[in-house]
């Protein structure tokens, strides 16, 4: 039986959960082969063949890490007195756990998979575990536990005073769970919530079918895109813009440059969509947000101004976007499409 735990971490404290998880798989399964590997060992062929793969990372605006938030902290870090900075990791300038998820291919088979997360106790601070466990599930793995977050003290840790034992604890759940599915000879359907659904449960369906979505889920899906359209009303016409966006809990944070997509969303309702498609099972999803946006100004307060630049939203159209427009949702809906039995391909463009 094989494990690996992959992790990323810039201050130690989420290495320290993460050793803490191995250890604990270890004892519930003596005889496994556990590896721990930061994000930047994690090649896609040393992961393939984990019986289990683990994932974590710390909390960064609400969710999963990227390249940006990981450079914008170690930044902020490197303004401080050195006397108040924390220990960097190695590779604390390298890619975030979203950005690691781009090279990880799709399983070939039944394989399980578990996320954690590092985060401060604070209200709205959200988790990554939740957008670690959907990426997972869209690459085909079977999330055999929910996410589960520990605590750390500020945003550089230390971890909270048992944490480690309890990441032990969890870690030697997992790998009995893991083991006692292995076992199993008439198979096991995951406990999911409403809203969700696992790869597996995807494709044992005989037809497509239609699927409604949580909240809770429609703002997890939204967390794992930086790609939305903004719909406003200009110039006599629908307008729909795309644009990069982050998540400031469940506020959406767009950069713009002054012009009619600016004029038109301030203090005004508009629409917001992402989405996925997988074109060749003919399968995905769509999150649509109705709500009221407004431009950053210095009367939301200095917490607010400052959280909404950190977040590091980065267009990619070149320009300025030196304005912030922050999309505070009144109505969340979503629906999946999930794929039906599919015949066997003749070629990769069986689908097309």
């Amino acid at each position: 039986m094989r494990v690996v735990v992959v992790f990323e971490t810039l201050f130690g404290t989420t290495r320290d959960v993460a050793e803490s998880i191995a250890a604990g798989v270890t004892d519930g399964l003596p005889g496994a082969q556990v590896d721990v590997l930061r994000v930047g060992e994690a090649v896609p062929e040393r992961v393939a063949l984990a019986d289990l793969l683990i994932v974590g990372g710390p909390t960064h605006n609400g969710g999963p890490t990227t390249i940006l938030s990981r450079t914008a902290r170690v930044a902020a870090e490197e303004r401080k007195e050195p006397g108040d900075r924390h220990g960097l990791e190695p590779g604390a300038e390298g890619a975030g756990i979203r950005d690691w998820f781009h090279g990880l291919p799709q399983t070939d088979g039944e394989r399980h998979a578990a996320a954690f997360d590092t985060r401060v106790d604070i209200p709205l601070a959200g988790g990554a575990g939740p957008g670690i466990a959907l990426r997972l599930r869209f690459r085909g793995y079977e999330v055999v536990e929910r996410p589960e977050g520990f605590f750390v003290e500020g945003n550089g840790g230390p971890l909270r005073d048992g944490e480690r034992q309890r990441a032990r604890s969890w870690g030697e759940g997992l790998a009995r769970t893991l083991a006692d599915r292995v076992a199993s000879s008439t198979g096991h359907v995951a406990t999911i919530r409403p809203g969700e659904v696992t790869h597996a449960a995807a494709l044992a369906t005989s037809g497509p079918s239609m699927q409604v979505l949580t909240e809770d889920v429609c703002y997890e899906l939204l967390g794992t895109q930086e790609i939305g359209r903004l719909g406003v009303n200009a110039e006599d016409y629908p307008l729909v813009y795309p644009v990069n966006f982050g998540l400031d809990g469940t506020t959406i944070i767009i950069r713009s440059e002054p012009g009619t997509k600016l004029d038109a969303a301030e203090q005004a309702h508009v629409t917001f969509e992402v989405d996925e498609i997988d074109r060749r099972t003919r399968s995905g999803w769509s999150v649509l947000v109705r709500g009221v946006a407004e431009e950053l100004k210095p009367g939301h307060g200095a917490d607010v101004v400052l959280r909404t630049i950190a977040y590091g939203v980065d267009p990619w159209a070149p320009g300025a976007y030196g304005i912030w427009l922050r999309l505070r949702p009144q109505a969340i809906s979503g629906r999946r499409i999930l794929p039906g039995e599919l015949p066997p391909p003749i070629d990769p463009r069986a689908y097309l």
